[in-house]
């Protein structure tokens, strides 16, 4: 896999984070999370790497969602997801008229 792979802004670790708690799963250490940006139009989705595993996987098992207004006021969609062996694997970020997200709100 080719990917350049980046520490995830504070923002997206706030939405993994609460996601991972709406979905019931505990905390575990995102100390050394990296992430590799999703080619989605810029809307946010990004591949979650966790402790170092950076094979193919696929995000199989949904684990929780939340909609937020993008500062437009556009609905975005954000849904995280894990792969089969039950690691988080991907936190998609949709926004419902396919354009760029603005911004991750601050205050989720």
């Amino acid at each position: 896999m080719k990917s350049t792979l980046r520490t995830p802004k504070e923002t997206e670790l706030l939405l993994i984070r609460k996601l991972m708690e709406a979905g019931g799963l505990k905390e575990i250490d995102l100390s050394q999370l990296k992430v590799s940006d999703m080619d989605d139009g810029k809307m946010g989705s990004v591949l979650l790497f966790v402790n170092g595993r950076f094979e193919e996987r696929r995000a199989s098992n949904f684990i929780s969602e939340f909609e937020f207004d993008d500062e437009d006021g556009i609905p975005v969609l954000v849904s995280l997801y894990s792969d089969p062996s039950g690691v988080i694997s991907e936190l998609d970020i949709w926004k419902v008229n396919y354009q760029p997200l603005i911004r991750i709100p601050d205050d989720l």
